[in-house]
């Protein structure tokens, strides 16, 4: 259950009513969901909403800390008796070990980026980190799997002036969070375009060939350059305008 404060609840009620309402819900979303409510049940909706986004944000925190605290862990007790700890005592901890070994990826790509605590936990509060960093094909250290920035972040972070310090206003870093969301949302639309990314989607079709023929062989590449031989020729058919 949430708690619920009377005060509180009053003053929620009495924007709500002017139309104006400070929960983390947007406003035209909860006008729209509180419509048909009475007034009690609104008030009781909008502490939920503000709970549900003030432990979130309590997570995303508590999320790059864990990252953090398990780095730390493991320059200390040393990556063999790290790797132990993540199979054997994190996972009595509710965290599994893929889980644990992601928050220490983000907590690390995310401080080398973005050194300014302040950016890193906008960022992560209203993205989870998606769209900004993702997993790599690479190997990292240990045998991990490398986290780097997406490219839509980098082209952010050549657009943007520098991030501010963790020394300057708050304001000033939520802002260039913002321009940065902003700038990353943008580059994502066009590398949707059509055609776009036709290179890189012809190299990934070779690259999951190529390991079809070293996994099976020469033999079984060659049997299946046949058959796709038929069933692509016909899905270019099906994609060619029809003449009336």
């Amino acid at each position: 259950m949430f708690s619920i404060n009377g005060g509180y609840q009053k003053n929620i009620l009495r924007r709500t009513r002017n139309g104006k309402h400070d929960s983390a819900f947007p406003a035209p979303a909860f006008d729209e969901f509180c419509k048909d409510l009475s007034p009690a049940n609104c008030q009781v909706v909008t502490d939920a909403v503000d709970e549900i986004a003030r432990l979130r944000k309590q997570m995303v925190v508590n999320m790059l800390a864990i990252g953090e605290g398990l780095i730390k862990l493991r320059s200390v007790v040393g990556c063999e008796k790290f790797s132990r700890f993540m199979t054997e005592v994190l996972p009595t901890l509710g965290i599994s070990r893929s889980t644990g070994y992601r928050w220490m990826g983000f907590a690390d790509k995310l401080v080398q980026v973005f050194p300014n605590p302040v950016v890193r936990q906008q960022l992560m509060l209203l993205t989870d980190g998606k769209g900004i960093v993702c997993n790599s094909r690479e190997e990292g250290k240990h045998g991990l799997t490398k986290v780097v920035l997406t490219r839509a972040a980098e082209q952010a972070l050549r657009t943007l002036p520098p991030l501010p310090t963790a020394q300057q206003a708050p304001s000033k870093s939520e802002l260039w969070v913002r321009q940065f969301l902003y700038i990353t949302a943008k580059s994502r639309a066009l590398d949707r375009t059509p055609g776009r990314n036709i290179d890189k989607d012809q190299r990934l079709i070779v690259r999951r060939f190529n390991r079809f023929a070293l996994h099976y062989g020469p033999s079984a590449a060659e049997d299946l350059c046949g058959r796709l031989d038929k069933i692509l020729n016909r899905i270019v058919d099906k994609t060619r305008p029809r003449q009336s």
